[in-house]
């Protein structure tokens, strides 16, 4: 009884899902065009998730973690000169 108590107030958590063969290739060529940071290689583990700018010229590596989202070292893409 206590255990089927303690399993209804576990969080649930969303799968996520696979990149597609079309989101891998862009990756693909994304990372030989632009390059990568110390940690973009952890991108292949699939069990993070991809933010893009609007353009397609700039990618941010994150995960879910409770209520926050921890952003996976720089970056990746075009340098802005400000």
């Amino acid at each position: 009884m206590f255990s089927m108590m303690i399993h209804s107030f576990r969080k649930k958590h969303k799968v996520k899902k696979a990149l597609t063969s079309s989101e891998f290739d862009l990756l693909l060529s994304f990372l030989k065009e632009n390059g990568g940071n110390h940690a973009s290689h952890l991108i292949f583990l699939q069990d993070k998730e991809l933010f893009w700018t609007k353009d397609r010229n700039m990618l941010f590596v994150y995960k879910r973690f409770a209520n926050k989202l921890v952003v996976l070292g720089d970056p990746i893409g075009e340098e802005l000169n400000l």
